[in-house]
């Protein structure tokens, strides 16, 4: 597992500095401020399925539905995160099906 860093979207602009996907990444929901965003990139051959997992348990003790996101092969995705999906620790799970050649960015917006 590793915990992405995050970057800070600047009114000057930001220089992206894309970070490789593990098979299991973490973001602490904190570092995001109100609003984030993760941008996978995919420059490998196959779809990348890129899962938040929701570590959310329903009022009938039932556990949350994780979002799944196909990045195809070639393409970028951006995906909002959502405070919700953060465990009591404040960190969210995400999974990749693929990673060779994949990286990210995880995005603070201020």
């Amino acid at each position: 597992m590793t915990l992405l860093t995050t970057q800070t979207i600047a009114d000057t602009g930001t220089v992206a500095a894309p970070q490789a996907a593990a098979s299991s990444d973490t973001i602490n929901i904190d570092s995001l401020g109100s609003y984030g965003f993760l941008e996978v990139i995919n420059g490998g051959g196959s779809t990348d399925n890129v899962t938040i997992v929701d570590s959310g348990i329903s009022p009938a003790g039932n556990l949350g539905t994780s979002d799944v996101v196909a990045v195809a092969a070639g393409t970028t995705k951006k995906i909002r995160i959502r405070r919700e999906l953060a465990d009591a620790s404040s960190i969210v799970t995400v999974l990749h099906s693929f990673v060779t050649s994949v990286t990210e960015n995880l995005w603070r917006v201020a």
